[in-house]
């Protein structure tokens, strides 16, 4: 049954029908007993990763975990592995950047352990942007370029595109030795990424050299390639990236001298960020507004945007702890429920090693009884003088069972072909044990 429901499930989720799936999936735990460690580890990776598909980053953190806790006894590094690198990802999701760090290290390891390639370039990268995120710049850029050298090795076109635009994108963040070789570098990555029809990375790549192009001085070269992007991105309904874009059209604006159309760009984008919900960009929007101001010398503009900032910083972090709690929340009720579940099925065994233990005794004692009755030999003499291969015998040895059973419902002796039965002391008292047995199942049941 369950083996049946385990493939029903894959088969939903391969087929993209994750709420199908998720259905499915909680069946599974709902009808599956704690002893069935491999079964319920193969539900929680799948159910784990029917909400991740359908963006419930909430629940998929909590069956991930879940299934993290079953797969330490199970050896199968490929799904470990998958596990850890998707709790990596969901950590950065809650902004919880030293946990996804240290999810991604064991995703490493385990990559490296398994001596595939692809896995190793993917975890690498995952790291550096934890880095980046946790403010680590100078350790992301150095393991930004050991992703270069790692990625020239293997010979892999799109894995050296991804390392050399990290690399140049992290350099561009920190402002340092910004020179024409970092231009080179990034035009290789756009290169590199178009030929392998990586278009959405291409661009980002643009939004990088962009940038570059405006710390060397070349604003006309910056602001065309920013306005493609832009183009591209709203071409293809790529919401948060067109807002991102602007940011950076902004920054330009804003350096030569418009700062007037860049706060009014930055309105827009934070508006439209509000409306999609993009917290990142708002904040940066926000910052960026309190800068502009303060180059007109605007300074009641810009102590309002740092004000702003500061509250909505608060009311992020507000979001992330009330979310934190109603995700541990959820854990602690699926624990109750599971607690519970277990409570009862270990009670449920435990009834059955009773009846068992009963069942003996009760046979026990018949086989005693039996033994003690004075006619019981001469019961067994009979029956063995028989040939119950004889019709006749056959016959016979039938009809004595027959007398020896009628003589059992009378409430005194009787006469039967092997002398008087006495029910109380022969099979009168076997047959009331064995009632007594019947109705002692049925009250436990």
């Amino acid at each position: 049954m369950m083996k049946n429901n385990i493939k029903s499930l894959k088969n939903s989720f391969n087929s993209e029908n994750y709420d199908e799936a998720i259905e499915i999936a909680k069946k599974c735990l709902k009808e599956s007993l704690p002893s069935q460690t491999k079964d319920r580890a193969i539900v929680h990776f799948y159910l784990a990763q029917s909400y991740e598909r359908t963006h419930d980053f909430t629940q998929a953190q909590l069956y991930y975990d879940k299934a993290l806790m079953y797969y330490q006894g199970i050896d199968d590094e490929e799904i470990l592995f998958s596990i850890n690198n998707a709790l990596g990802i969901i950590s950065n999701r809650f902004d919880k950047f030293k946990d996804s760090e240290t999810f991604f290290e064991k995703a490493l390891f385990i990559a490296e352990r398994l001596n595939d390639q692809e896995k190793v370039f993917s975890i690498m990268n995952n790291i550096a942007a934890s880095r980046r995120s946790l403010g680590n710049i100078y350790s992301a850029l150095e393991l930004y370029h050991q992703c270069i050298t790692y990625a020239q090795k293997i010979k892999k076109p799109y894995f050296i595109a991804m390392s050399l635009y990290n690399f140049t994108r992290c350099k561009l963040i920190l402002n340092e030795d910004i020179s024409n070789n970092m231009i080179q570098d990034i035009d290789k990555a756009i290169s590199l990424f178009e030929k392998e029809n990586y278009i959405d990375d291409s661009n980002s790549a643009k939004n990088v050299k962009a940038g570059i192009l405006l710390s060397l001085g070349k604003i006309d070269k910056s602001l065309d390639i920013v306005q493609e992007v832009k183009d591209y991105y709203k071409s293809n309904n790529d919401t948060f990236r067109y807002l991102s874009s602007n940011l950076d059209h902004a920054k330009i604006l804003s350096e030569i001298g418009e700062n007037e159309n860049a706060i009014q760009l930055v309105i827009e984008t934070i508006e439209m960020a509000k409306q999609n919900d993009y917290p990142g960009i708002r904040k940066e929007g926000i910052y960026a507004l309190s800068n502009y101001y303060n180059k007109i010398e605007n300074f009641k503009k810009e102590a309002h945007y740092l004000k702003k900032l500061m509250k909505l910083e608060a009311e992020l972090s507000k979001q992330v702890y009330q979310k934190n709690i109603d995700r541990r929340t959820i854990e602690i009720e699926k624990l109750m429920v599971e607690l519970e579940t277990e409570r009862k099925e270990q009670e449920i065994i435990q009834l059955e090693q009773e009846l068992e233990l009963k069942k003996r005794e009760l046979i026990s004692k018949v086989v005693n009884i039996i033994k003690r009755n004075d006619m019981l030999e001469d019961i067994l003499s009979n029956l063995n003088l028989m040939d119950v291969n004889n019709k006749k015998s056959a016959s016979i040895l039938y009809k004595t069972w027959i007398q020896v059973v009628s003589a059992t419902v009378s409430d005194s002796p009787k006469n039967t072909s092997l002398g008087v039965l006495y029910p109380s002391l022969f099979l009168g008292r076997l047959l009331s044990l064995f009632v007594a047995w019947i109705i002692s199942l049925s009250v436990m049941v």
